[in-house]
């Protein structure tokens, strides 16, 4: 800690060392040069703090160490940069204070600053309401917007639930508004929605749950998963479908291989209406599409699936019969022969007699 006092001299005190009240230390506000908290705001808080907490100890350097004790991240390390023994007491130390971090801004740039204001994530709504009515006083009372406009400032400085929520009240004035506001981040609170970051609620919530790491870890390796089972699925019905293709074709070569004469056909064709041909009942097979084998084709002669008129038992039987009907028809014709050169005209003949 000694470190920190580095550009501070403390030989001209009489007294030096003092004791430093821990008080006072833990009451000290903190400023970390972010814009969060302004310079001219932060003097403030440290004199009040001094005048709470240090009565009995209001020496020089006790006020220069807490001082330099306030200042965190780019402050400390704007102040450390200083020459060793360069600040002989308060005064100088503010002075240089305010040269590095006070407001030095023109007209235009207050009122940039007051329409682009906005609520950091790690700065409370009471926080922010100090430095924005600081920001407002500090404007000239010739350039300074009227009421209604300063009011859309402020609303417009918080972002999500809590601009719908300000805004949705319909506060008059600015004062109004930060007491709203106020009340609204109370309640998010209770709820567990405030947007400060390290608020207790929501830090016990996130250790309540798994890093959020090991959960994309899991929904990737469950993804993975179900891809697997789905190409595993898709593989056994491919394979179950190939193998009922087989089965099917493996019968029907049998069949094929196999003529057996038809006994009920060959006894004679049955009474009834002219033979017409009947359409064959699909097959759910083919209905869906299973397969782009053609359809076989029926023969009455043998009972199996072909053509008819590559059967060697259905000429067998036409021929038969042709004789047969000849001899019967000899008695009443004399001189009758029927002849044919091949087996398409004994067919087409048989086909002409059948209708």
């Amino acid at each position: 800690m000694s470190n920190y006092y580095g550009p501070c001299d403390f030989s001209n005190i009489v007294g030096y060392p003092h004791e430093v009240p821990e008080k006072a230390i833990d009451k000290l506000p903190s400023f970390q040069g972010d814009n969060v908290t302004s310079a001219k705001a932060h003097i403030r808080n440290f004199n009040l703090c001094i005048a709470r907490w240090c009565m009995a100890h209001n020496h020089e350097d006790v006020k220069m160490k807490l001082f330099v004790l306030s200042l965190e991240e780019e402050a400390i390390d704007w102040f450390m940069e200083h020459d060793d023994n360069k600040f002989k007491d308060l005064k100088g130390i503010i002075e240089a204070f305010n040269d590095k971090w006070g407001d030095k801004r023109d007209h235009h740039s207050l009122l940039t600053a007051l329409h682009s204001s906005h609520k950091e994530d790690n700065e409370t709504v009471e926080g922010f309401n100090r430095r924005f009515n600081e920001l407002v006083k500090s404007l000239p009372q010739d350039i300074k917007p009227p009421e209604k406009a300063i009011l859309i400032f402020y609303i417009q400085a918080f972002e999500g639930e809590m601009r719908y929520q300000l805004r949705d009240k319909e506060p008059t004035n600015v004062r109004e508004a930060q007491d709203k506001a106020i009340k609204i981040d109370k309640n998010m609170q209770d709820s567990g929605k405030s947007n400060v970051l390290g608020f207790s609620k929501e830090v016990k919530k996130v250790q309540n749950q798994e890093p959020q790491g090991d959960s994309i870890d899991k929904l990737t390796q469950l993804i993975k998963q179900m891809e697997l089972n789905h190409a595993n699925q898709i593989a056994a019905m491919q394979a179950n479908q190939t193998a009922l293709h087989d089965k099917i074709v493996a019968m029907e070569r049998d069949k094929s291989n196999n003529h057996k004469p038809n006994d009920r056909w060959q006894k004679g064709i049955p009474k009834g209406p002219p033979y017409q041909e009947q359409e064959r009942p699909p097959e759910p097979m083919e209905a869906n599409n299973w397969f782009d084998d053609p359809v076989i084709p029926y023969c009455r002669a043998c009972d199996d699936s072909h053509e008819e008129g590559t059967c060697p038992i259905f000429f067998q039987i036409i021929k038969k019969k042709l004789a047969a009907r000849e001899r019967m028809e000899q008695v009443n014709m004399v001189g009758h022969e029927c002849v044919f050169d091949n087996n398409e005209d004994l067919l087409d003949s048989v086909r002409t007699w059948f209708a």
